[in-house]
């Protein structure tokens, strides 16, 4: 069926549709010390209230942190089965109207089915709602449609709240993301994914491994995370970063911060940080220095000419204790104020216009007051209202979903996208032995909630080990879960049909500027089975989630083939990536 965009929000653009990764972050890091969903006080015993403490590495220099770990590394056999096909291919054509869906056979959900309606701007009718702007969900119950309040631009793209010269690719990334939050799906995210597994390590970018691609057969996360600290200390994911856009993932980048009074680590509280990165302040010449690189790094992030749009989660779960941006070391007005000081001087003094602002505090059910009044920087300066949220594994469905309903609330009386900022099992998902994990605890805690189904994307941490990971291989015990979510409808990995057709309808990303009379290459989509890649869709692929589940495409620190030529959804060995030139 057609999919028919409001004429409000298609504008000028109708002729185009027309067709910590950080070192510190590594818990592989020597000497014991971990990183990601810890607490803050490492001898401390880990609870559900003890959250992700960023940086476990606070009493070493961060180079020595980078070569132990490069040692580390270096020591292992690294082999792994990694992407079988790299170009983003699949696609599906669009004519006016962006006809299409997942690359399935009968019975899958198009486009248009799954959407339920685009979202509305103010000045525009919603076309899927019910008159009482409720949306029908798929178990039965009524949701309430997500109404952005983001102002529309000449072109009918929404304009981020923080950045009102925001680049095209970017206004059309959060007019992607109000479409998927009026679905039953989510996009699923995981850190570091082309950096680190566990069993590998990819520092320049060109084996094309992912864990998720390792578990799934073939799949690719929709969202990717970084961390922009490791920029600082002479890191670069330009390579890693524009591979995963080119395979069609949204790219975000958290920022573990450097004390820029001290120069001490993330947890360093001395010398009033917060108040002194201002002008005037101590930290300041530190501070901006910081700005001025990451910068250059954000304008220098291009996909064929055009600036890749980057969700930036900085001076996160700010309600938590660990951070110097954090409760304990911090007052509100100065949280305020600094991240209305490094918001501006990124947009207007280094000229970075390819941000969107993610706020994301840490377990905000508990924190509600604090996180949405006390410490909230700003209608106008946050794009899109996040959360973090680590548990034990048996309290994470309760105080994930506790959390979602109540950020829900407000995304949708503000009218912001609603994302999950970082989320998982506290210290990994190795000892979870539920086998129906990613389905029971996970998605459908989001799915079936009238308010969470609002959702756009949820991020994991990185896979720093076989003993610490928060995305399962074959053989671990939530893998046949990982796989079911995988195929799930309610899951949105990489060159998902539904969301390559919203790179097509907003013209950004790697099918952005594809011909809208490429015919064969959508029939080839349509008909193509045989691997789960990049560009292809992801549910009807049953021979991917066969290859996932039993075939020995990845079993350890080295490759073990079943012999298959066909290579029937299986990650293929690895190939170096050439993204085009910038």
């Amino acid at each position: 069926g057609a999919y028919v965009r409001p004429l409000a929000l298609v504008g000028l653009r109708g002729c185009l549709v027309c067709a910590n990764m950080a070192f510190e972050a590594l818990g592989m890091a020597t000497k014991g010390h971990m990183y990601g969903a810890t607490a803050a006080d490492e001898s401390a015993p880990l609870t559900a209230e003890s959250q992700s403490a960023r940086d476990s590495r606070a009493d070493d220099a961060q180079v020595e942190r980078m070569q132990a770990q490069k040692r580390r590394y270096s020591r292992m056999q690294m082999a792994v089965a990694g992407f079988g096909a790299l170009a983003v291919a699949g696609t599906v054509a669009l004519s006016g109207s962006a006809a299409g869906g997942r690359v399935a056979s009968g019975g899958a959900t198009t486009l248009e089915e799954s959407a339920r309606g685009v979202p509305q701007t103010p000045d525009a009718q919603d076309a899927g709602a019910s008159d009482n702007g409720m949306i029908a969900m798929d178990n039965g119950m009524q949701a309430e449609t997500l109404v952005p309040q983001y102002k529309v631009g000449d072109d009918g793209l929404y304009i981020p709240s923080s950045d009102p010269n925001a680049t095209q690719a970017t206004r059309a990334l959060l007019t992607a993301l109000v479409d998927v939050g009026n679905t039953d799906s989510l996009m699923f995210g995981h850190e570091n994914t082309n950096i680190e597994g566990q069993y590998f390590w990819d520092e320049y970018g060109t084996l094309g491994h992912s864990d998720v691609t390792n578990a799934t057969g073939g799949g690719f996360p929709a969202v990717v995370g970084y961390n922009v600290e490791q920029i600082l200390y002479g890191q670069n994911w330009t390579q890693q970063v524009r591979e995963a856009y080119a395979r069609g993932s949204v790219i975000t980048f958290f920022w573990s911060a450097s004390n820029p009074v001290n120069g001490g680590s993330s947890l360093s509280c001395k010398g009033h940080p917060m108040k002194n990165l201002l002008p005037g302040g101590t930290g300041n010449g530190n501070w901006t220095a910081y700005l001025d690189t990451i910068g250059a790094f954000f304008k220098e992030l291009k996909y064929e000419g055009d600036h890749i749009p980057v969700i930036f989660r900085m001076f996160h779960e700010c309600t938590g204790s660990w951070y110097w941006w954090g409760s304990e070391c911090a007052h509100p007005s100065e949280y305020i104020d600094a991240w209305s000081y490094t918001q501006s001087y990124l947009r207007d003094v280094v000229g970075v216009h390819n941000l969107l602002y993610i706020y994301a505090p840490s377990k905000p059910s508990d924190t509600f007051i604090d996180s949405f009044d006390t410490w909230w920087p700003g209608d106008d300066k946050v794009d899109i209202i996040g959360w973090d949220r680590y548990s034990k594994e048996t309290l994470y469905p309760t105080n994930v979903l506790s959390d979602c309903q109540n950020v829900s609330t407000l995304a949708l009386k503000k009218g912001k996208v609603l994302a999950l900022g970082e989320t998982g099992i506290a210290d990994g998902i190795q000892g979870v032995t539920n086998s129906t994990w990613w389905m029971h605890d996970f998605v459908n805690t989001f799915m079936n909630d009238p308010l969470c189904s609002k959702i756009s994307y949820a991020l994991t941490f990185a896979n720093e080990s076989p003993d610490r990971y928060w995305v399962p291989l074959k053989g671990n015990p939530t893998h046949p879960s990982f796989v079911e979510f995988y195929q799930s409808d309610k899951s949105i990995f990489a060159g998902d049909d539904r969301w390559t057709t919203l790179m097509r309808l907003y013209a950004f990303g790697p099918q952005g500027n594809v011909p809208d009379d490429d015919v064969a290459a959508a029939a080839a989509a349509d008909a193509a089975d045989d691997f789960n890649g990049p560009g292809m869709g992801q549910d009807d692929d049953v021979a991917a989630a066969e290859a996932a589940a039993n075939a020995d495409d990845f079993n350890g620190p080295s490759m073990v083939t079943d012999g298959d030529d066909k290579l029937a959804g299986k990650a293929m060995p690895p190939s170096a990536f050439n993204p085009p030139s910038p």
